[in-house]
């Protein structure tokens, strides 16, 4: 209901704006919070700042961690663990190498693409003289 003489709408407990143009009049007076701090405005009209902010946030972490890892330990480099012999990335997908042959058949030219279940690679068909996508399907071992 807008009430014409203060110019501001009451809406009981709905947290709806109690002010004409939009805002949130006297917003400590009813609980609501305040519009500056909005997660809307922060979202559109303050976007940037917001983007600054949580860039600021994320290298000042990424600094600490870092300073906390030298003091702990004097090794700078990021072990690497080694999946399936070394056949296999991390994510457990086979490390594709341009050039190698697959079943005696199927020379490997490059990767087409991966997705969640595997990933696709460009291979000659040494039989049929061709161009042909295989695809390696992920295979995660159970050790």
């Amino acid at each position: 209901m807008l009430d014409l003489k203060s110019r501001r709408w009451t809406m009981a407990n709905t947290g709806a704006p109690n002010h004409v143009d939009g805002t949130l009049a006297e917003s400590t007076e009813r609980g609501y919070r305040n519009a500056s701090v909005a997660p809307l405005r922060k979202l559109s009209v303050d976007l940037i700042k917001t983007y600054k902010h949580i860039n600021d946030v994320y290298y000042a972490k990424k600094k600490r961690r870092a300073e906390q890892g030298e003091d702990q330990s004097g090794n700078h480099k990021k072990e690497r663990k080694v999946y399936n012999d070394g056949y296999d990335d991390e994510n457990h997908d086979y490390i594709v190498k341009p050039g190698e042959k697959w079943n005696n058949r199927y020379e490997i030219d490059s990767l087409i693409g991966k997705g969640s279940f595997g990933q696709v690679v460009k291979a000659y068909d040494s039989v049929d003289r061709s161009m042909w996508p295989l695809k390696s399907s992920r295979i995660k071992s159970l050790s």
